[in-house]
């Protein structure tokens, strides 16, 4: 007989569904990631068999490069086209490590990240002293490496224009807060293995230990992605890149090789070879023992350096009309168009590195020649060059430091890179007239320059047309009102009496008052003629001299 299990009662199924119901809730509730959801596309290759090799790392190959390890990668930066190049770009950075001493120097600044923020005392003096602490790595110069920040992007940089890769390890003290940072040598720094569990979804988990540093095949350290800084500046989505960079010299390869066989095919062309200047022939029956004695002592006294360019001697027999022809074994460099070969291989290697020849010192072609069809002189190129070059890399290390340095110190702050864009003091000048000249008034352009407003003659502006037009309206407006006044002056005259018919006792006094020889006499000597010949020109007293005369001669 089979044994029969009681059914549980639907009481028991809905407690159960409400336990069940109950710690889903809970969960929820207390996770940290509420309402967060995780990408599900993949970023490792569950198949990769170079990501499932576990705790053995390969000691020296670059995993961002197809064959190329870290080494390799090295020696190609020493070749003198490429070191000049990653040179200028280090020299260049370098030149903004320092805080800005003003706004027409290039440099650094910490500032809020809200623009609109003020600027109180308390944060000057944090940012003040944020930027003394950042002059010396904080306490990284204790440790050895870096001892200045100039020193310190130096490094990471070369680093990252030769691997694409830099690393620099953040120092904390035992409250978690940042007490500095030292570079770490990039070609020692690898991504930690892929596990088993990362295999399985198909990401990694950067919450655990996230790189590694790795010593002659052997892990030495580790940390998460909080502790080191692991700084890619041309990134891809390629799973195949493992999360590393893409350096140029990979692109480079080619180039690079090309390089080292046309220079040294040029340098044995001055140092060994068949090629010989002459070819001595001596006509004569000595004998061999008596040759071979003179062609030793001959070469003991003219070979080059190294043996090279040695004259080839030998001996014809006078009676045998026996003679010496030349026949060209080889080739010039000037033939194989070398100086063309070259300058295309360095044109090719600055373009991947976003740089102009021009900032090398390579200047090719009509350089400064004007015309339609033409650029102007390399100044105009290395400009354009910053812009396609440097001021990217700028804005790259400028994240580096905000990311891992400035904002968990402080996340209102930012750190920039200024002074690329800045203009001249004579430039600045230069501006400045040109505003007032034309669209800014006087005060305006001293607020600007950040001095005080003129109390009179500073709201205008110093363009000829427009103080002209201003000074004609005034003269208007003066004449106008001297109108004005004058029939207003005449109103009050006709509101006090009749001015056509004087005051009793008024033209008595008046007439009393006046010597009338004296007016005789007056009018006697004023020039009728001469009145009429000058016209305009006769003195203004003088007229109103003569206007008084006549009126006091009508009213007598």
């Amino acid at each position: 007989m089979r044994a029969m299990n009681p059914r549980p009662s639907f009481l028991e199924q809905m407690r159960e569904i409400s336990e069940i119901s109950e710690a889903l809730i809970t969960k929820a509730l207390n996770s940290d990631n509420v309402g967060a959801s995780e990408p599900i596309a993949h970023d490792v290759n569950p198949w990769d068999s170079t990501a499932a090799y576990g705790d053995s790392y390969r000691s020296t190959e670059h995993e961002g490069t197809v064959g190329l390890d870290y080494e390799i990668l090295r020696q190609m930066s020493r070749v003198p086209v490429v070191s000049a190049i990653i040179q200028t770009r280090v020299n260049q950075v370098a030149e903004f490590c320092t805080p800005q001493k003003d706004k027409y120097s290039a440099g650094f600044v910490i500032s809020a990240r809200d623009n609109d923020a003020e600027m109180t005392d308390e944060l000057r003096e944090k940012i003040n002293e944020l930027t003394r602490w950042l002059e010396t790595c904080g306490e990284g110069y204790k440790f050895g490496g870096a001892d200045s920040f100039e020193s310190f992007i130096r490094m990471i940089l070369r680093d990252s224009l030769t691997f694409d890769q830099c690393a620099f390890e953040i120092i904390k003290n035992r409250g978690g807060e940042v007490s500095g940072f030292i570079p770490v040598d990039a070609s020692t720094i690898r991504r930690s293995a892929v596990t088993d569990e990362e295999r399985k979804e198909g990401r990694r988990d950067w919450e655990d230990a996230a790189f590694v540093q790795v010593i002659n095949g052997k892990k030495v350290a580790e940390w998460d992605a909080d502790s080191l800084a692991f700084g890619i500046r041309r990134p891809r989505t390629w799973v195949y890149s493992r999360g590393y960079g893409h350096p140029e010299l990979e692109e480079l390869v080619r180039v690079v090789t090309y390089l080292v066989n046309a220079e040294t095919y040029n340098a044995a062309n001055f140092t060994n070879g068949i090629h010989v200047n002459s070819i001595l022939s001596i006509k004569s029956k000595m004998s061999p023992q008596v040759f071979r004695a003179f062609r030793r002592d001959f070469y003991a006294m003219l070979s080059g350096a190294h043996q090279a360019k040695r004259t080839p001697i030998l001996q014809l027999d006078p009676e045998a009309n026996e003679e010496v022809s030349s026949v060209n074994l080889g080739q010039s460099a000037e033939e194989m168009g070398y100086s063309t070969w070259m300058g295309y291989l360095t044109k090719v290697a600055c373009a991947i590195y976003q740089i102009d020849p021009a900032e090398l010192g390579f200047v090719f072609g009509a350089e400064g020649v004007s015309s339609a069809l033409s650029q102007g002189g390399p100044e105009q190129r290395i400009l354009a060059s910053k812009d396609r070059g440097l001021r990217p890399l700028l804005r790259q290390v400028q994240g580096w430091i905000n990311r891992w340095i400035i904002h968990p110190i402080d996340p209102e702050l930012s750190f920039r890179f200024v002074g690329l864009d800045v203009t001249s003091a004579e430039a600045e000048q230069k501006r400045r007239i040109d505003e007032v000249s034309h669209y800014l008034t006087i005060n305006e352009v001293r607020a600007d320059a950040g001095l005080e407003p003129l109390e009179k003659g500073g709201d205008i502006i110093l363009n000829q047309t427009y103080v002209t037009g201003l000074s004609m309206e005034g003269g208007e407006g003066e004449e106008m009102g001297g109108v004005e006044g004058m029939s207003a002056e005449g109103e009050d005259v006709q509101g006090i009496g009749e001015p056509d018919t004087p005051l009793e006792g008024e033209d008595e006094e008046e007439g009393a008052g006046i010597d009338e020889t004296g007016i005789e006499e007056e009018g006697a000597g004023i020039d009728e003629a001469e009145i009429e010949e000058e016209g305009a020109g006769i003195d203004e007293d003088l007229d109103k001299s003569l206007s008084s005369s006549v009126k006091v001669s009508v009213e007598i």
